[in-house]
């Protein structure tokens, strides 16, 4: 089942996620993973490896990505980890990678393919269908390898449904390339970076409120933000957002 999922993969057109899915997805992941966690609890430790020592966690990560034999996949988190640092092998590599992380040097590695998805950072791997990885940063950290079959399939079902709905990152960056291009944009982000209501800035700006909040929504679509706040942080680490001293005197008055 989980290889006729990946090979359906290129059959699918990309399509753009409703906001939240693929939040809503990982969610269902973490729910699989503490499914995980309590067989290993409930002495199903034949399915689950726990390695606890980082040295011996380097090495099971680097065994599985050598060992592939026909698809990685990686879902990485918002904050790298330099344990959690994807590299292809001789096998098909695909990086889930988070919005924040799309500039980042771990989406340049050469024979990978990478796409952009809003998720909830889990560090998390599948290897051909059949073994998952779930790394567990900070003082509990942990790594465990999961070969419990319904576990390993469902969470194959969901990163790979993940996947076929993720922004593809050529695309991505197109858009954020064109966003700081655009004039528009420039203009709806200072007034945003003032704190201007939607009132004064649509004055400001010569258009009608609802058009306003049309490309405020359209820039948010184009950073997979779900909230102003959100796309506000993701605009900021784009370099999108005008500094205060970039701001003119007409921008802060009221």
């Amino acid at each position: 089942m989980a290889r006729s999922q990946i090979e359906s993969d290129n059959q699918l057109p990309w399509q753009r996620p409703q906001p939240g899915e693929s939040v809503e997805l990982l969610n269902q992941a973490r729910d699989l993973i503490d499914d995980a966690l309590k067989l290993y609890q409930d002495h199903e430790s034949r399915f689950i490896t726990e390695i606890t020592d980082p040295h011996n966690a380097r090495y099971t990560l680097a065994e599985a990505v050598n060992n592939a034999g026909h698809d990685l996949l990686y879902n990485l988190p918002t904050q790298p980890d330099p344990l959690w640092n994807p590299a292809p092998g001789t096998a098909r590599t695909r990086i889930l990678c988070p919005p924040e992380r799309a500039a980042t040097s771990v989406t340049r590695s050469t024979g990978t393919e990478i796409r952009v998805a809003d998720h909830p950072g889990i560090n998390l791997a599948v290897v051909d269908g059949h073994t998952a990885l779930i790394y567990t940063p900070g003082n509990g950290y942990k790594l465990l390898v999961v070969r419990h079959p319904a576990v390993v399939n469902l969470l194959t079902i969901l990163l790979n449904h993940i996947w076929r709905t993720a922004e593809p990152l050529s695309r991505h960056t197109a858009t954020i390339a064109a966003r700081r291009e655009c004039p528009t944009t420039h203009q709806i982000l200072r007034q945003l970076a003032v704190g201007s209501t939607d009132d004064a800035a649509a004055r400001r700006l010569s258009m009608s409120v609802r058009t306003f909040r049309r490309h405020v929504a359209d820039i948010m679509r184009d950073v997979d933000a779900r909230s102003r706040f959100q796309a506000g942080i993701r605009l900021a680490q784009l370099g999108l957002v005008p500094s205060r001293d970039d701001l003119q005197d007409d921008d802060l008055a009221s």
